[in-house]
């Protein structure tokens, strides 16, 4: 069986980055004016702990974040180095260190050493346009709950947004001086300052006393908590109407979905109506929507997105989702398709 990374193979690439990674790729950008981009941050470590460390998230922002340029369109995928290349069963691809890190397209990365124990890292911005560009479609994909990670199950980004606006409105702050410490918030605040909702700036790091890399940022609010407060008090006024006039409670869990979402319900129903199949697999599914054209997309993924699907409409299995999409009228209609 041989696998060539084609663009669906990409795409698969981008999974989630963590908290760290992300708040790393965010302290030398600005998503407001490129002009004032900050070039680079320093690191100084003082033992081999906080080296592994920092360079554990440097290595995943030169590598998964930066697969995220690559995504973001046409011309960055054909860059890809390993894009068409062919792999047998069981084989990996060679030289991944000097490609995505070496000869990274966004970040350059610099190390000193000082002493026996003591280490200069200089993490900085190759190229800010590219740079940009994978933040731009991280976000994105973040606004559509589309990341997935296999170790972790990851907040929808309408319950980050609610654990940023908590902590925002708990006491009585000065929204446009507040300082946020914890990197948990860290994706609530990239998405809506790409969003034009608030201002991120003196992003700064340190160690910890476990010898792990904490953070601390200062932001503005440019709308996100009002926002918020009305989106939510008009969410709140809808369920109030729709039990008045009895629309039933699965439109409401079906409008969450996503349009990949539904058409991988859809492409499940399409098939266990045309394909002649007793059991439609996920394999069957990506391989429809790949071949038609309709998604690029790879078995893991389907089963990702099926997960994100069972957590959206509070169900355990597809046939339900189906009932549930063609009841909304929400099913996807397919023509001119192959089975």
């Amino acid at each position: 069986m041989e696998m060539e990374l084609c663009k669906g193979e990409i795409q698969a690439h981008c999974t989630d980055v963590s908290d760290s990674a992300l708040a790393l790729a965010r302290s030398v950008l600005s998503m407001r004016d490129i002009s004032i981009l900050k070039s680079s941050i320093e690191f100084l470590t003082y033992n081999e702990e906080q080296y592994r460390n920092l360079n554990r998230i440097i290595d995943e922002v030169m590598s998964t974040f930066t697969d995220y340029y690559y995504a973001a369109g046409e011309e960055n995928y054909l860059e890809h180095p390993y894009y068409h290349v062919i792999l047998k069963e069981g084989e990996i691809v060679e030289d991944y260190h000097e490609k995505y890190y070496d000869n990274n397209p966004l970040f350059n990365i610099e190390y000193e050493k000082l002493s026996d124990t003591t280490t200069r890292i200089m993490f900085s911005v190759k190229d800010k346009d590219k740079c940009l560009q994978a933040l731009d479609e991280y976000c994105s994909k973040y606004g559509y709950d589309e990341l997935c990670n296999d170790e972790t199950n990851l907040l929808i980004c309408e319950a980050q947004d609610k654990q940023l606006y908590n902590l925002l409105t708990e006491n009585d702050y000065n929204l446009n001086n507040f300082v946020v410490t914890e990197q948990k918030y860290i994706k609530a605040l990239c998405y809506n300052e790409f969003k034009n909702k608030l201002c991120i700036s003196n992003v700064a790091f340190d160690f910890d006393d476990n010898n792990k890399l904490k953070f601390k940022c200062t932001i503005a609010d440019e709308g996100f908590v009002e926002e918020f407060k009305k989106d939510n008090i008009e969410e709140d006024v809808n369920t109030e109407i729709q039990k008045l006039i009895d629309i039933k409670p699965a439109n409401k869990k079906v409008a969450k979905l996503t349009d990949i979402e539904k058409q991988v319900i859809s492409a499940r129903a399409y098939l266990q109506e045309y394909s002649g199949k007793l059991r439609i697999s996920y394999k069957d599914i990506a391989s429809f929507l790949t071949n038609n054209g309709i998604y690029m997309i790879t078995e893991n993924n389907i089963k990702q997105k099926v997960s994100s699907i069972y957590a959206k409409l509070d169900i355990q299995d597809l046939g339900t989702a189906v009932v549930m999409l063609r009841e909304a009228n929400a099913l996807i209609e397919y023509d001119n398709v192959k089975v």
